[in-house]
């Protein structure tokens, strides 16, 4: 038990790092953002509200009295965002850029499983 708490913690806060920062940066967008999200074809507006979204769904992640539904809706949106972000890459050439959402989504697959075993 107190194994499966620290796997399920550890991913739980990698992820939440990763999106709550990868949010603030599609707020903010930072110098050079705008070069980068024009390469893959999508309007700036996408990033800013995708950044919310994602500040949101972090914090429903580490939160304990949120609901299995919304948690499991978290999930879900970063699911479909660390898969079409390795797509988007993908689909301009960018093979490198594909390898950290997909690392990414396996620590997110490791927190989900885990998730059950210590949230009751």
């Amino acid at each position: 038990m107190q194994r499966d708490n620290i796997i399920y913690w550890a991913t739980t806060l990698i992820i939440f790092g990763v999106m709550m920062l990868g949010g603030v940066m599609d707020i903010v967008q930072p110098e050079g953002f705008a070069e980068n999200v024009a390469s893959l074809g999508y309007p700036l507006y996408f990033f800013t509200i995708l950044g919310v979204f994602k500040i949101i769904g972090s914090i429903l992640l580490v939160v304990p009295k949120v609901s299995m539904k919304l948690k499991e809706l978290a999930y879900a949106g970063f699911f479909f965002d660390l898969v079409y972000a390795a797509l988007s890459h993908g689909a301009i050439g960018e093979y490198a850029k594909i390898l950290p959402p997909v690392a990414f989504l396996v620590i997110l697959a490791v927190s989900y499983k885990y998730k059950n075993k210590v949230i009751s």
